[in-house]
C-alpha cells in the first residue's frame, strides 16, 4: 500500500527546482539515504530493498555514459578495443558486451564487490564456484533532479523503477585474464486504483525488460573506477551493426533453436539470455553442452485455445529441464528436454523458453 502524490502538488515542485535541474549523467543512478518504502513484489521476485552505502567517486561518475560511446565510430562485431591502460580492454560481439581484464578472477571478484557496495547495491547472492554474483533491487533515481530541493523531493516522488544486476565472472583463456559480464533486471511500478484522488491505492510491481543500456554503462563505471581515467572511458568504442544470428526450426512437433555461431560463443550467448530471462541456472556441462535449468517463478505457458474461450496461460508441470547445445561446426542447435519424468506440455515449454532465449540473443 502506498499513497500516491497528488499531481498539482508535484508539478508545482517541479517548476519550482525545473531551473536548476542537474540530472546524473548515467541512465543508472542509485543515490543514497533515500527512505524506505514498503513495495508490493511478485511472489517470484525479492522484495526490493532501498537501503544503500557510499556512492562512487567522483573520478568514476566523469566517465561517460552509454548514447555518448554510441556517437564514436563503428566496427565490427567481436574486435578487442585496446584502451590506454593494457590491463583492460573492452570486448564487443553484437549486442553482447564484457571487460577482458589482465588479473586473476579472484582479485577481480573482490573489486567488483567493492565496486557494487560504493554504487549502493547490497549483495544478495554470492556463488563463486559458478562465478556468479547478484544484487538486490534498488531505486533507479536517474530522472529526480540533483540540487538543493532533491532531498524534499525524494521523500516525495518515486520513479516506479527498479534494477538489480548479476556479475558472472570467468577465468579467460589467457593465464591471468578474467571476463566480466552483466546482465540487468528490471521492474516497474503499476498504480491500481484512482490517482486521480489522494486514496491510498495499491502498487503492483511487474517485471520490464532487460536494458542493454545499463548493462553496458554498468561495465564503462567500473572500467573507469578500476583505472580513475575518463580518457580510458572514452576510447571505449560501444556501438556495433546488430545481425541476426538465430533461427527457430519446427520438425514434427519439436522445435529447436540454431544459433549461426560456433559452440564456444553460442554457449556464451546462451549463458547471457538464460541471465537476462532470470532462468535460474542449477548446474551446467560444458563437455556435453548441457545447462541443468530452473524457469522463473512467473513463467507460464499457454493452453490449447477453444471454440468459444481464449485460451489461458498456467504453470507447467515442472520448473526443471535439460538446455542442451549440440556442436554441429559453424551452428549450434539447442533443444530442451525433460530433466525426469516426461510432461505432455514440454513442447509448449520448449517453444516459449526458445523463442525467449532468440529473442535475447540479437
Amino acid at each position: 500500500m502506498k499513497q500516491v502524490v497528488h499531481a498539482a502538488m508535484l508539478c508545482s515542485l517541479l517548476l519550482v527546482v525545473g531551473c536548476s535541474t542537474n540530472q546524473s549523467n548515467y541512465k543508472g543512478d542509485y543515490q543514497a539515504e533515500l527512505e524506505k518504502r514498503s513495495l508490493d513484489v511478485p511472489p517470484d521476485l525479492d522484495k526490493p530493498e532501498t537501503s544503500t552505502q557510499n556512492d562512487l567517486p567522483e573520478a568514476a561518475r566523469s566517465a561517460l555514459t552509454y548514447s555518448d560511446y554510441q556517437k564514436i565510430q563503428k566496427t565490427s562485431p567481436g574486435e578487442l578495443i585496446a584502451a590506454n591502460n593494457k590491463s583492460m580492454r573492452f570486448v564487443r560481439d553484437g549486442s553482447v558486451f564484457w571487460l577482458e581484464v589482465k588479473a586473476k578472477p579472484e582479485q577481480i571478484w573482490s573489486e567488483a564487490r567493492e565496486f557494487l557496495l560504493k554504487l549502493g547495491f547490497e549483495i544478495k547472492l554470492e556463488q563463486p564456484q559458478l562465478g556468479i554474483m547478484e544484487t538486490n533491487w534498488l531505486e533507479n533515481r536517474h530522472d529526480i533532479p540533483k540540487n538543493w530541493f532533491s532531498k524534499l523531493l525524494n521523500r516525495l516522488y518515486s520513479t516506479g523503477l527498479l534494477d538489480k544486476y548479476r556479475l558472472r565472472i570467468e577465468r579467460g583463456t589467457e593465464a591471468d585474464t578474467t571476463l566480466v559480464f552483466v546482465t540487468h533486471r528490471g521492474l516497474k511500478e503499476l498504480v491500481e486504483g484512482d490517482n486521480r484522488t489522494e486514496d491510498i491505492t495499491t502498487t503492483n510491481w511487474t517485471v520490464r525488460q532487460s536494458d542493454p543500456e545499463l548493462e553496458t554503462e554498468l561495465l564503462m563505471r567500473f572500467m573507469a573506477q578500476r583505472v580513475a581515467s575518463e580518457e580510458t572511458a572514452k576510447s571505449v568504442i560501444a556501438s556495433a551493426a546488430q545481425v541476426e544470428r538465430t533461427q527457430l526450426k519446427q520438425q514434427d512437433s519439436q522445435t529447436s533453436l540454431q544459433i549461426n555461431e560456433p559452440f564456444a560463443r553460442s554457449w556464451r550467448l546462451v549463458e547471457i539470455a538464460l541471465d537476462r530471462l532470470g532462468v535460474v541456472i542449477e548446474d551446467r556441462n560444458r563437455s556435453s553442452g548441457t545447462y541443468y535449468i530452473r524457469l522463473p517463478e512467473n513463467f507460464q505457458i499457454e493452453a490449447a485455445k477453444g471454440w468459444l474461450f481464449s485460451s489461458k496461460e498456467s504453470k507447467p508441470s515442472t520448473d526443471k529441464y535439460l538446455l542442451v547445445l549440440e556442436d554441429k561446426g559453424a551452428t549450434t542447435q539447442i533443444v530442451l528436454r525433460n530433466r525426469d519424468a516426461k510432461t505432455e506440455d514440454l513442447p509448449l515449454v520448449t517453444k516459449k523458453i526458445l523463442t525467449q532465449i532468440k529473442e535475447n540473443i540479437l
